[in-house]
C-alpha cells in the first residue's frame, strides 16, 4: 500500500494529480470489496453455526483424521493426543473455512440436505451424516470429502496447534482417494 501511494505521489506532477485520485479510488474499491466479502462470510457463518449445534468436537472426531506416524507408539492414547478443546477448535475452523468458501459450503449443505431433515425442519447433525455416508457409499462420502479439503487447506496455509495431531500428507492422500472413488461411483450410477 505504501509503495503504491509513493508511486501515485511520484506520478502526481506529470498526471496533474490524476494518479492520486486513481489511488484513492482504488483504495476505496479495495475497502468496499473486503467489507462485502466479510459481510458474506458473516452471513454464511450465521447459517452454518446452527447446523453444527455446538457439536464441533463430535464432528471432527467423526472425520477420523489420520495421526502422524511418529505419534503412534505402544502407549498410544487418543485422549492424550486429541483433546476435546482441540477437536472443538478444529471443527470451528472447518466451519469458518466453509463460511469463507461458498462453493464448499454449498457442497456441505447439499450433503446434509441429501439425508433430509428432522421433524423440526433442521438438518441432521453433521457427525451423524458422516456415519450415514459411510454406510450408504461403503466408503467416505461428499461431506467427508469437503471436510478433508477444508482440513488440507487450513493445514497448508497455517500452523495451527489444534491440528498438531493430524498428518497432512495422509490427509492429502485420502483426499485424492475419496475424490477418485466418489467420481467413479457417480459415473457408475449415471
Amino acid at each position: 500500500m505504501t509503495l503504491s501511494f509513493l508511486l501515485a505521489l511520484l506520478l502526481a506532477w506529470p498526471t496533474f494529480g490524476l494518479s492520486l485520485l486513481a489511488w484513492f479510488g482504488w483504495r476505496m474499491w479495495v475497502g468496499y470489496s473486503r467489507a462485502r466479502a466479510s459481510q458474506k462470510s458473516e452471513v454464511m457463518t450465521a447459517l452454518l453455526e446452527p447446523v453444527f449445534r455446538g457439536e464441533y468436537a463430535m464432528f471432527t472426531m467423526g472425520l477420523e483424521l489420520p495421526y502422524p506416524d511418529h505419534l503412534l507408539d505402544e502407549d498410544f492414547n487418543d485422549g492424550d493426543l486429541r483433546t476435546q478443546e482441540d477437536m472443538h477448535q478444529c471443527g470451528r475452523l472447518i466451519m469458518k473455512y466453509l463460511a469463507h468458501n461458498p462453493k464448499e459450503a454449498e457442497a456441505f449443505i447439499d450433503a446434509l440436505r441429501y439425508y433430509g431433515t428432522t421433524k423440526q425442519g433442521e438438518f441432521e447433525e453433521p457427525h451423524e451424516v458422516l456415519d450415514w455416508e459411510f454406510y450408504r457409499y461403503r466408503c467416505d462420502g461428499p461431506m467427508k470429502l469437503v471436510s478433508y479439503r477444508a482440513v488440507a487447506a487450513l493445514m497448508s496455509q497455517n500452523t495451527l496447534p489444534c491440528f498438531r495431531s493430524v498428518d497432512l500428507g495422509t490427509v492429502k492422500e485420502r483426499l485424492q482417494d475419496m475424490d477418485a472413488t466418489l467420481r467413479d461411483r457417480m459415473k457408475a450410477s449415471a
